[in-house]
């Protein structure tokens, strides 16, 4: 079948022929590893409530890369969400909002 005459996919309202469905599947896999890094700086910052809130973020966005995946009938593929390393840029937000957080708390 030619990919003009392929039914588009629609998900939460919107309409996606093949390769912008994969298109968005990539972006939400980039979104996974954003928030396993953020997740992972807060932690050894020490900013338990961030890190739970990164981790509810988390498990939403894997729902939504499952939901899409299974919409648009692709393969998950789950090796394009390790994260490999912690960005710097992660880490120094964490430490920037734990400074933040102690300076606030109360003696």
């Amino acid at each position: 079948m030619k990919p003009e005459n392929r039914p588009k996919t629609v998900f939460e309202g919107r309409e996606y022929d093949d390769y912008q469905a994969t298109q968005t599947q990539r972006r939400i896999e980039a979104s996974i590893r954003k928030q396993k890094r953020l997740k992972t700086a807060y932690e050894s910052a020490g900013l338990t409530d961030e890190a739970t809130t990164a981790n509810i973020r988390l498990r939403r966005l894997n729902e939504k890369y499952r939901a899409f995946s299974k919409a648009a009938g692709l393969p998950e593929q789950r090796e394009r969400m390790k994260v490999s390393y912690v960005d710097d840029a992660s880490t120094k937000k964490a430490a920037e909002l734990k400074i933040l957080r102690d300076a606030e708390a109360p003696i």
